[in-house]
């Protein structure tokens, strides 16, 4: 008997549609009205979902390597000070400097388009 998939998959298809969820609501709350640091902590908890899914034969095969890398150095939150224990992606969102959203706005619109 043969076998109808001869080859491990990147992503499956149910993983596909969530990751693309993910993304795509980053994405939206990147946009007015969310565009302030609510939103863009909203955006980082759905990318650090999406980052969560993907693998490394994914990244290299749509050539996702340096957004990846980027995003994830973006979202580092390593060194933060959480006095208010309000989370640290939430104290990270609030500290970006504007040329760091317009950053994480256009890597998230990459992997987005790569996906």
């Amino acid at each position: 008997m043969a076998l109808f998939f001869s080859f491990m998959p990147e992503l499956s298809p149910m993983n596909s549609l969530y990751l693309n969820k993910k993304i795509s609501n980053a994405s939206l709350f990147l946009k007015p009205p969310y565009s302030n640091h609510e939103g863009i902590y909203k955006a980082f908890i759905e990318c650090h979902l999406a980052l969560v899914e993907l693998n490394d034969g994914l990244v290299s095969k749509r050539n996702l390597s340096h957004e990846v890398a980027a995003l994830k150095q973006l979202m580092d939150t390593r060194g933060i000070n959480d006095y208010l224990r309000e989370g640290t992606l939430k104290v990270k969102a609030r500290l970006l400097t504007i040329e760091e959203k317009a950053l994480f706005s256009d890597l998230v619109g990459a992997i987005k388009e790569k996906l």
